[in-house]
């Protein structure tokens, strides 16, 4: 029982991780550049600002990061706290919910996940490169 959503947390978690670092790595370039031209175009020097084009890029990868994370959630929940479905594979239980209730039970958590998600990430990866 101690164990029982350690799968999809863990797959979970390690996609989320790739998807929120390998997005906020990739997006820097394209985000100095946008905020640059458009501090350009709107002549406002004060809003070319590497802080925001960083904040952008984690608001760009939390969300990213969010979606990817929010079903492998809303697996774990399912198992851990329905004795239904805590007896079947992670595969067996996800391809229970989506049969039921449609792939919108795998999605329910995800404003909540982009409440707790994105603003720890903007904090985090910043932090990271400030």
């Amino acid at each position: 029982a101690l164990l029982a959503g350690l799968g999809p947390t863990a797959l979970g978690y390690l996609i989320e991780g790739s998807v929120k670092f390998g997005t906020y790595e990739v997006t820097k370039p394209a985000t100095l550049r946008f905020v640059a031209s458009m501090a350009s175009f709107l002549s406002l020097p004060a809003l070319d600002s590497k802080i925001l084009s960083l904040v952008i890029c984690g608001i760009i990868s939390g969300t990213a990061a969010s979606v990817m994370l929010s079903p492998m959630e809303a697996l774990r929940i399912r198992i851990v706290s329905d004795a239904e479905f805590s007896e079947m594979s992670s595969l067996k239980a996800a391809i229970t919910m989506l049969k039921r209730e449609g792939i919108r039970s795998l999605t329910k958590g995800l404003p909540a996940m982009m409440f707790k998600q994105v603003p720890y990430t903007i904090t985090k990866n910043v932090s990271f490169d400030l």
